[in-house]
């Protein structure tokens, strides 16, 4: 019996630490999966803002910005970047596809590791057509 004295000391000394950074490394992965969602969220917004029938200059820049202020800070600098057919937009979209992508970066729980976090939204533009 006196053999054993002050092993879970040492157990608690090699486990404690491997225990630590699973724990950082999954907390780290949730905030990156997070940040992920509110880009998709943010683009998907701007896109649906920006494609509707009527809609003005600057209608989803708005509607993304709004968003933005309102979700938690889980995504640093979110840019919104808006397309149509692939040109940037400036006014309204007079093409038939709106692309709207997110670019920002993931809040870090483990320090010195960043991870980039971008997303797209495509969306076809509504207009009013003439019938056959």
């Amino acid at each position: 019996m006196g053999r054993d004295r002050g092993g879970g000391g040492i157990e608690m000394a090699i486990v404690l630490p491997l225990m630590l950074v699973c724990v950082f490394a999954i907390a780290h992965m949730s905030m990156y999966y997070l940040a992920r969602q509110a880009a998709m969220s943010i683009a998907q917004v701007a896109v649906e803002g920006q494609r509707g029938w009527g809609a003005g200059p600057g209608a989803g820049q708005e509607r993304a910005d709004r968003l933005v202020t309102q979700l938690p800070r889980v995504l640093r600098d979110p840019r919104v970047r808006l397309t149509c057919d692939g040109v940037p937009l400036t006014g309204t979209c007079q093409g038939e596809h709106l692309t709207a992508t997110v670019t920002g970066t993931a809040v870090s729980v483990i320090p010195g590791l960043r991870h980039e976090v971008s997303q797209t939204a495509t969306g076809a533009v509504e207009r009013v057509t003439e019938l056959p």
